[in-house]
């Protein structure tokens, strides 16, 4: 932890003003909200080729003492060679990332999204106070929350949303109704308590983001048979063909897209005891796992593109960008040193129009390289977690 903090005191001492004590602060807060997780060590001192890697529960999140002054005195701009060198207290205990936290993370985020373009702002606050405080932290993929009492949603959402007892009637019943279900009812005693539905809202999400992906790709009537199939579970083409009031021809077409591209798949069936007087009949299903892997493999394709596109934006504009950082340093020190407004302007326009149009040109473009990658990465995020639930009976 102090070598972690010491090296993000030198590396943005140039560009920031934050202080030891505000590093540690922020350090210290993403150990107590779980997103660092303390690594194992050597369960005993025995010198093995592999050793014996040991973790306690109370352990994985316990914040080690540290000496700020050391911190401060080996951060010092003389050089490194010169720097007295200070063993930190807690030398032997290395934290990594905990990744499950921000699976978790994003699955709320997503939940709550959901709930947002579903109801409204007022049922996702809802939805969000319940999730905080059944406190998943220590949790691992579970299909629901933990339950939460009426009186704690009603106090945390009074002072949080400001949302009124006869107000949180009305939501929870809302909430606990309909095709999405947020919440469920874990026990009546008392005004009752509720859990959120973790495991069947990301399954809706996921049949959400897939329909979204064929009506995209193939059009709203597609989408309309595979949404058919969803909610219908098995059906024949003919059954189809009624319930989405298309030509048969057209539901032909749109059903044989939909197998060509693996988001429907057929089953053939006899109509009497075997195949042998020719007489089969088609039976067609969504097979969401193999749709979720599907389209989880074509994200991570995406997201490498989008890697492979900013990087080749970032060689090509290369010499232009690093002019570019020379000048703003320049403009910088000149500002610093008390130059006049002329002198600044005048290496101000070292970069010419056109030079500046393409700099305003990258750094649109990348801009959008970036917002489509978090966005990704939350879809990769919700489809394996939708994979780790299917798992689960």
């Amino acid at each position: 932890m102090s070598k972690a903090i010491q090296e993000v005191k030198v590396r943005y001492k140039e560009v920031s003003d934050y202080t030891t004590e505000q590093i540690y602060q922020k350090f210290k807060l993403l150990i107590e909200n779980h997103y660092l997780i303390r690594c194992p060590y050597p369960k005993t001192l025995e010198d093995k080729k592999i050793p014996d890697l040991f973790l306690s529960e109370q352990e994985m999140f316990i914040v080690p003492k540290i000496e700020l002054r050391y911190i401060e005195a080996n951060s010092s701009e003389e050089q490194p060679a010169k720097r007295q060198r200070i063993e930190f207290p807690d030398s032997d205990i290395y934290w990594r990332v905990n990744f499950d936290r921000f699976h978790h993370y994003f699955r709320d985020e997503a939940i709550i999204s959901d709930c947002t373009n579903y109801f409204d702002e007022k049922s996702a606050d809802v939805v969000k106070a319940i999730i905080n405080l059944s406190d998943q932290k220590l949790k691992a993929l579970t299909t629901t929350s933990n339950p939460v009492t009426y009186h704690d949603i009603a106090d945390r959402v009074a002072t949080t949303s400001q949302i009124t007892h006869q107000e949180l009637n009305g939501i929870l019943v809302n909430l606990c109704e309909g095709s999405k279900k947020f919440l469920s009812k874990a026990d009546d005693r008392g005004n009752g308590m509720y859990v959120v539905n973790f495991k069947k809202v990301i399954h809706r999400i996921i049949e959400d983001i897939a329909a979204s992906v064929v009506r995209d790709g193939f059009g709203s009537k597609c989408a309309r048979i595979f949404r058919i199939l969803l909610d219908k579970k098995v059906l024949e083409p003919k059954q189809i063909e009624e319930l989405a009031m298309l030509h048969p021809k057209d539901t032909k077409e749109y059903i044989f897209k939909l197998l060509e591209e693996n988001y429907i798949i057929s089953h053939e069936l006899p109509k009497g005891s075997d195949f042998s007087h020719g007489q089969i009949f088609y039976l067609l299903r969504v097979d969401m796992n193999q749709v979720c892997r599907m389209l989880l493999q074509r994200s991570y394709q995406a997201l490498f593109n989008l890697i492979a596109c900013n990087e080749s934006q970032y060689q090509e504009n290369k010499r232009l960008l690093d002019k570019k950082l020379r000048i703003d340093s320049i403009v910088a020190d000149l500002r610093n040193t008390g130059a006049d407004e002329e002198q600044i302007e005048e290496v101000q326009q070292i970069i010419s129009q056109p030079e500046e149009a393409a700099i305003t040109k990258y750094t649109r473009v990348t801009r959008k390289i970036d917002s489509s990658q978090f966005q990704l990465a939350e879809t990769i995020s919700v489809l394996s977690i939708g994979l780790d639930y299917s798992k689960i009976k």
